[in-house]
């Protein structure tokens, strides 16, 4: 998932390699950071796309300064501060660049 400029969201998943998710984000009342994607993928030469549903992610800083995180249906919070799930810049990018111009999306 990569959270860009102009409130743009784009994402790739490994599981589903042909496939790109392209949407918004922001943050809610509750200061959550939401996302609504719309995933596109090719089938028999037709572009296909199917919305996503919106999913916020919590966050919250303890008293050490960790950030955790949780999303709205795992009742666990996961460390967000120096975790390896998560990177500066946009790892997939020239993967998802690839994707919308063979999809035109």
């Amino acid at each position: 998932m990569y959270y860009g400029p102009r409130w743009e969201a784009q994402a790739y998943c490994g599981k589903h390699p042909d496939s790109v998710g392209v949407g918004k984000w922001y943050i809610d009342a509750k200061g959550r950071v939401c996302q609504k994607l719309t995933w596109y993928w090719a089938k028999n030469g037709e572009r296909l796309s199917e919305p996503g549903e919106e999913e916020c992610i919590s966050h919250l800083t303890a008293a050490d300064g960790i950030v955790w995180r949780s999303w709205p249906k795992d009742r666990e919070w996961w460390k967000a501060t120096n975790s390896a799930s998560l990177e500066k810049g946009f790892k997939f990018k020239s993967k998802i660049r690839r994707l919308r111009k063979k999809l035109k999306v």
